[in-house]
This record gives C-alpha cells, structure tokens and sequence, in this order.
C-alpha cells in the first residue's frame, strides 16, 4: 500500500522508498532503493520519509564524494550508509517532539546551528581536516579503494551545514522555509536519451573570451571598485596560464596556479619581493568565483576546480587587524569622545558607528539625512547607492545594498537629535572639495590612531572587522552577520543557493540585540 511518493507499508511495518533520476550521481538509467524505518506509526513515518527525501535531494546535488566513479553496487551502498546515518540522525533528534523539556529543545536548536556554523567556517577556512576525516572513514566502512581528497570533504561540509540548517529550521518550527530550503535542492531530471560516457566538450569557449564576458555581464552591477579589482585579479591569473579551453582546466593546473602565486612578485614585475598571502587569497577568491560563475551560470564546467584552494596565512600579522577590547577603551575613551569637537562631530560619530554596526567607511561618511529611517519601530540605516555631484557611494555589491538596523547605544548618546539639527543633506559633511568625505575622514582618523601607538596594520576598517569577529565569536547566525554587514554569499555554493535578504526586525531581534558589545558607549561618554 502507498503513502505519497516515499512511503510503502509492508506488513505493519513501513518503508522508505526512492527512486533516484538519470545522471543524479553518475547512474547511466534510474535507480530505486528501499529501507525499513522500522517505524508502525503513519504519522511519524510520513515525516520522517519527507525528510528522507529531502535530505537524499540534497545529498545528490552538492555531492561529488567519488559516486560518479564507482560501480552501481559501490552507489547503492553509500546511499543506504547514509540512508542509515540520516534515519538515525532524525530519531535521536525528533523521537521525543512534544515531550522534550523547552530546555532540551532549546539546547538541541543551540547546538545544531553550533554545528551548522562549524562547518561553514570550515568552508570559509579550507579548514576541511574534520570533513576529510568522515570521508576516509567511511570509505573504510563501505571497503570503497579510493583516496579521499580535499574536494570530497568540501562535498561533505556542505551537506553537513545544509543537514544540520534543515534540522535548525525544523526545531524552530519554521516548517515552510525547511521545506523550502529542500525543493530549491531538488534536481532537474533529464528529458533526453542519456549516455553511459559523456566525453568533454571540444568546443568549450576559451578561458579568456569567459572572462571577457564574465566582466562585462558584471559591469553595471559591480562598483567600479569592485570591476577593478576582478578585472586586475583576473589578469594575473590569464598571465599565469595557457588559454584553452575551461572544461580542460584540471584541479592540477588550478594547484600549480595557487603554487604559483606564492612566489609572484608585487606589482607586476619580474622579480622582487612576492605579493603576501592574504593578496595572493584575494586573487584565489576572485578567480574560484569567476569559475562557480561558468560552473552554475554557464554550465560549461562540471565542478569548480578551485574550490577549496585558498592559501593558509601562516603569519597573523600580515595585512589588516581587528581592534581589541582594549584598543577600543583606548580609541572611546579619548578626549575626542569624550569632549569632542563641535565643529568636527564626525571625527565623534563615525567611529561610534562603526563599532556598532561594522559598516564600511564610504557608507557611513556619506550617509544622508533620508537614509535615516523607521521600519515600523525599528530606526535604521538605508545603505543604497547615489551619486551626489562627482562622487557615487561605494556598493560594493548587492548585498552592500540593505537596511539595518541602528543601535539603542547610538540613539541614547543623541544620534537622532544630532541628525535632526543637521542644516544640510549629509550627516557628515568635512567640507571636501567633489565630497571626498571619506578620505578625509579616513585620514582624520588615521593621524588621530597614530597618535595613540597602533600600529599599521589597524585601521579604521579595524572597526568592522571587530564588530564580525565580536559577533562570530557568540556563535551567532553567520548568514545574519554577512546580511548585516554586506557581505556577498557570491562564490559560497552552500549559501548562496538558498539564503534571502533578513528584514529589519529579524536582524534586531535576532542578532543586533544578541551582541554583547565589550564596551557600553553611553557608560563612557555620558
């Protein structure tokens, strides 16, 4: 007897059942497999056989764990491991529903995003040891004589953090969005005739005339800026390698690259010192998001051979820092605060800003009197692009474009009055010739840090990267935190595939409001 698409009952007992679609893990025709939930219940079972499914659709979509390589019997086995672990997973954590305490519940939501936020730092890190691990270990179960490589643990990372959302959003109730979460995984079946070996494409367009599109389909979405910088990026990248077509770009050539860049010299020349480590990761990040370009929108690539490719930063004091707790008792202490220049209180407001807010220099020194808004009750800040006479406000991209919500600390040391009796139409106007107030500001502010003994490599950008690290370090929901601060999720397969824009409310109430500052301005400066 059949129960929707997933469930059968034989007997008294019921069983998942799926069929998975040509070409879904490397299988030449469809395949059909079946396990006992050893489960009596209707409703339970239909549940957890939902789940089944979505976690298989899931799994076949962000998997490359060696499936297409192996035999139709190697397959069947990893998919009913993981089948095995999944039903599993699901028992221990929805067995009890209703008659958990709120405490357990609560501690079981903790440590999924806990987990979520673990393996999407891995990602972000290439710190894919843990990943790597699980994969080996399970080829060791399953008796599969393959070597388990870096990408396979990438693979891994991804369905981990992707299981572990499913289940956060499961026990936060939010049913709809888990479901949603799952059919935008679903994979397209395929309609035509399909072959047991597809070769590679001769025809497959050189790697220079794709980056040739690739910067112009950007070049009105991008900040100029942001165009640059891919376009310089991209450079290097072509100087270092033969132009031939993508599809024959393998993961050796994209190591020999990523070798490469350790010994290329700083500013194009032929020899001299080698560019640093976190300029060399710049230029890998920017090249791996020009292939997940060509490999989801162009489709002329199977997989992204750069994935996971990013150079360890062997010395931490390379490039820019964050402020310490102690560096911002220094900076907010300071008579610049703490009596601060009536005629320049933009040396006083930007930096508050920026402490609770991590928003770039160039957004906050060109905020305008209409940006200022209320969503319902919520004050916050309107980050869009403008042009104001020759100057435009940089965006770096649309993520940069967003509304967040502004800080009680902010509006008790008098923000709103101070916007209110602001005669004209920018909040921070220095007086700067084509209304450069960003560099005079950013420069204010670095004569000023100086002063106190900071180094080089704190800056005012040190501000934001406090501010993500304060907020990262209270294992608060990374996703909020790039929606919060403007980072694009361009380039991050796991989140960009299904992450939406958080409302004002949603990043008061559930990040904003959660941060435990180090320092409580008003306490200071009042």
């Amino acid at each position: 007897m059949g129960y929707g698409n997933y469930l059968v009952r034989v007997q008294t007992t019921y069983h998942f059942r799926f069929t998975l679609p040509p070409l879904s893990i490397g299988n030449s025709r469809p395949i059909q497999i079946k396990r006992s939930l050893a489960l009596h219940d209707t409703k339970t079972a239909k549940k957890l056989s939902s789940y089944l499914a979505g976690q298989l659709e899931l799994f076949m979509t962000t998997s490359n764990l060696g499936l297409v390589g192996m035999d139709q019997e190697a397959r069947k086995r990893v998919l009913f491991a993981y089948l095995d672990q999944q039903i599993q997973e699901w028992k221990s954590v929805h067995a009890h529903g209703p008659r958990l305490t709120k405490e357990e519940h609560q501690e079981r939501l903790q440590e999924a995003r806990a987990q979520r936020q673990d393996c999407l730092w891995n990602i972000q890190s290439s710190n894919l040891k843990p990943s790597l691990e699980k994969v080996k270990t399970l080829y060791q179960q399953l008796g599969i004589d393959q070597e388990a490589t870096k990408d396979d643990a990438y693979s891994l990372a991804k369905i981990e953090a992707l299981f572990y959302q499913f289940v956060e959003l499961t026990l936060s109730g939010d049913i709809d969005k888990a479901e949603r979460l799952v059919e935008k995984q679903k994979p397209i079946e395929a309609n035509t005739p399909v072959q047991q070996n597809i070769p590679a494409q001769p025809d497959a367009p050189l790697i220079s005339v794709l980056i040739e599109e690739y910067l112009i389909e950007h070049k009105n979405s991008w900040a100029p800026r942001t165009l640059a910088n891919y376009t310089s990026d991209l450079k290097v990248f072509q100087r270092q390698i033969k132009d031939i077509p993508i599809n024959l770009y393998t993961k050796q050539d994209a190591s020999k690259f990523r070798e490469q860049l350790k010994t290329l010299p700083k500013n194009n020349s032929k020899s001299g010192e080698p560019i640093g480590t976190r300029r060399a990761n710049n230029i890998l990040t920017n090249v791996t998001t020009f292939f997940s370009w060509c490999e989801k929108e162009k489709d002329v690539i199977d997989h992204n051979v750069f994935y996971g490719k990013s150079l360890p930063n062997s010395n931490s004091d390379e490039g820019r820092e964050r402020f310490t707790d102690e560096d911002l008792l220094k900076i907010f202490s300071h008579k610049r605060f703490t009596k601060p220049d009536k005629k320049r209180m933009f040396n006083f407001w930007v930096p508050i800003i920026a402490y609770y807010s991590g928003m770039r220099l160039a957004e906050i020194a060109l905020l305008r009197k209409q940006d200022i808004i209320q969503d319902h009750d919520i004050w916050a800040f309107a980050i869009k692009p403008f042009q104001i006479d020759d100057k435009k406000r940089t965006i770096k991209n649309k993520k940069s474009t967003r509304t967040i919500p502004i800080h009680s600390d902010i509006i008790e040391l008098g923000f709103l009055d101070y916007v209110k009796d602001c005669k004209g139409e920018l909040l921070f106007d220095t007086k700067r010739a084509n209304h450069k107030h960003d560099d005079a500001i950013g420069k204010s502010f670095g004569v000023f840090k100086k002063g106190l003994g900071f180094p080089e490599g704190k800056v005012f950008h040190s501000f934001r990267m406090a501010f993500m690290d304060i907020a990262a370090q209270q294992n608060l929901d990374l996703t909020l935190i790039k929606d919060f601060v403007g980072h694009s999720h361009s380039g991050d397969v796991t989140l960009s595939s299904y992450v939406s824009r958080a409302s004002v409310e949603r990043l008061n109430e559930q990040l904003l409001t959660k941060i435990k500052f180090p320092l409580s301005l008003p306490s200071i400066l009042k």
